[in-house]
């Protein structure tokens, strides 16, 4: 047996060992904590010059196709003259039937795949920044075997995103007591204006704010909205009460509506294009005017030049539009569209019985475009451009003299020779293209309407379309938050009225 000083003496130097080992253990603890440290950021290195090293390679392959191209173009400006003389030789022996026969040989470049490129990065729903609630979902027994299952401390989550139930969504009804009350300086009787509602409207500020989204920018029918309203809200609106609102709105917006029009007209680069409206079943003219912050919609009774002439009055800049001879008689600077003379040659070389002619044309169509669709996404540099206009502008002249025998081709040879230099203006400006597919897309806003309510009932809704239309895509393009901003404009105006 051991003495009580023994066991204490051994149950210390136990203690002492313990704690020795106990530091070491935090000190091996500590060294492993800082390898893996810097294994760590060795690892966030690695992977930045892995991200740079991409980007290099990515950089290179531009480059080269660059390259390829410029090499391209020099082989096409040395040999284009031998080239047009052998062409002109081969043309002389071959006759139209020998013509017909090539036909058949001749292929068209693949059309483009839809969809995004190979390696683009994929997108997806993202799961919501807040959870407003949590709900632990578990068994209490075994589906299968009906036995007590225990709770567990494991889980995963599934996110669910839902709208208010429709059974506590209810209109709510103010009435406001205005009282009468005189000025004792003025010697007149005054009245406060409540905040936050549309004078002489008896529907809400909110109410007004969503018949006016679901019009203009989800473009439903007045019938559509008024049942919309009533399964959810339980609130009957008809047809022509909506209608009324949204020619209040027309009235509050004209101000700024106007505004934009003098925006355009002072505008730099300015796109416009026209499209077909119905009113009350004659054939009216949408006309639409775009720059890169604005959408300005008209509709007219005529496509003539008077109406252009008219809206781009004392305008400066440089006007991007179709062939419509309209726009050449305007004082400004003119960038025909590009990709109307290539869908023009690409219709006549796809049709059936599309002659070789057409279909080669095509093809010197299409390179020409690639190519100047790539000289105008370099920087701009003043001198480069001038002589690439230069360039070009002698590929389209020799593109439009060429002795072609064939009439689908000879159209296109004219439609080309209209345009003339008006389809190289982009090389000599910055920020103007080659398209007019801006105005374009804002023409199909406008269409997707037209098709849906089948235009209007009266000038007065041709007018109340083209100024809430201009105003809801003028946002849209600003990517504003639509509904705060539309909700400023209103009250905005309301107050300028009062």
């Amino acid at each position: 047996m051991f003495s009580q000083t023994t066991y204490i003496t051994k149950v210390q130097e136990e203690r002492r060992r313990f704690a020795i080992h106990n530091q070491q253990l935090l000190l091996s603890n500590s060294k492993q904590k800082h390898k893996v440290g810097v294994l760590e950021e060795k690892v966030r290195e690695k992977n930045r010059i892995i991200k740079e090293d991409k980007k290099e390679i990515e950089k290179l392959k531009g480059e080269l196709e660059e390259t390829k191209i410029t090499i391209d173009n020099l082989k096409r400006m040395l040999f284009a003259q031998h080239k047009h003389t052998e062409v002109e030789e081969e043309k002389k022996d071959t006759t139209r039937e020998d013509v017909a026969q090539e036909t058949a040989t001749v292929t068209l470049p693949p059309k483009r795949k839809r969809g995004r490129k190979k390696g683009h990065k994929g997108s997806g729903r993202k799961l919501p920044e807040t959870i407003d609630s949590r709900v632990p979902c578990y068994v209490s027994v075994c589906p299968d075997c009906g036995n007590p299952v225990g709770r567990s401390d494991s889980y995963h989550t599934h996110t669910v995103t839902d709208i208010p139930d429709w059974r506590e969504i209810k209109p709510v009804t103010t009435e406001y007591r205005i009282e009468y009350q005189w000025c004792i300086h003025c010697h007149k009787a005054v009245s406060a204006l409540p905040a936050g509602v549309i004078p002489g409207s008896r529907i809400g500020l909110v109410l007004f704010l969503m018949i006016l989204i679901w019009r203009y920018h989800l473009r439903l029918p007045f019938q559509k909205i008024s049942e919309i309203i009533s399964i959810q809200y339980k609130l009957y609106l008809s047809p022509g009460a909506i209608v009324g609102i949204t020619r209040k709105a027309r009235k509050l917006f004209g101000k700024r509506y106007d505004d934009l029009l003098d925006e355009i007209r002072g505008s730099p680069v300015k796109h416009a294009d026209e499209t077909t409206w119905g009113m009350d079943g004659l054939l009216y003219w949408c006309w639409i005017l775009v720059t890169d912050k604005i959408v300005y919609y008209t509709i007219e009774e005529s496509r003539g030049k008077g109406v252009i002439e008219r809206l781009l009055k004392d305008a400066i800049g440089i006007l991007v539009c179709d062939g419509y001879a309209a726009y050449k008689k305007l004082p400004l600077i003119l960038q025909a569209c590009f990709a109307h003379l290539y869908r023009k040659a690409r219709d006549a070389a796809e049709r059936k019985g599309a002659s070789i002619e057409a279909k080669e044309f095509f093809v010197k169509i299409q390179t020409l475009y690639k190519e100047l669709a790539l000289a105008i996404e370099k920087p701009f540099d003043k001198k480069e451009r001038e002589q690439l206009h230069a360039f070009y502008l002698k590929e389209l002249e020799s593109l439009s003299v060429i002795p072609y025998q064939r009439q689908d081709v000879k159209k296109i040879q004219t439609y080309l020779k209209n345009l003339g230099g008006n389809l190289l203006t982009a090389l000599l400006y910055e920020d103007v293209s080659l398209t007019n597919n801006a105005a374009e897309q804002a023409a199909l806003k406008i269409v997707v309407g037209r098709k849906i309510s089948g235009g209007s009932k009266s000038t007065e809704g041709t007018k109340t379309h083209a100024v809430n239309m201009s105003i809801m895509q003028t946002i849209l393009k600003q990517q504003l938050p639509l509904i705060p901003t539309i909700e400023q404009y209103l009250l905005e105006a309301v107050q300028q009225s009062a």
